[in-house]
């Protein structure tokens, strides 16, 4: 609804990148680069190259217009490529909240049980004078 009232407003005056899966090949990505004017099209071009703009374009949709972006997932997502092990962890645990909190109670409770028995031998210690 939103991306609609700004391509509505603006008209014209906006260029746009577009990114969706191919529907010839499976895993395969399409970008598409519109706009209706020249200009727009290299305010595009200039976005992409400039560092504090490129980390704003993403999702689906993603329109430029006077150096604003506004982004927008319209689709489902879809993952093409690989990521380092770390990285591709990380993504994996951000979609598994429940794995996530089972893991950081199972790796709390270790903590604080290894915590308890090392407090509980120096307190022993103490005790009988060593």
């Amino acid at each position: 609804d939103h991306a609609v009232r700004v391509l509505g407003q603006t008209g014209a005056a906006v260029a746009a990148i577009l990114s969706f899966e191919s529907p010839l090949a499976a895993g395969r990505t399409v970008v598409v680069f519109a706009a209706a004017q020249e200009a727009r099209l290299r305010e595009l071009s200039g976005a992409l190259v400039d560092a504090s703009l490129r980390p704003s374009i993403g999702g689906d949709l993603s329109l430029v217009n006077d150096h604003r972006i506004s982004n927008y997932a319209l689709a489902p997502q879809y993952s093409s490529g690989e990521l380092p092990l770390m990285l591709g962890l990380r993504w994996w645990l951000s979609r598994q909240p429940l794995v996530l909190a089972l893991i950081t109670i199972l790796l709390s409770t270790f903590m604080a049980l290894s915590l308890f028995v090392s407090m509980r031998k120096k307190a022993h210690a103490r005790r009988m004078g060593g």
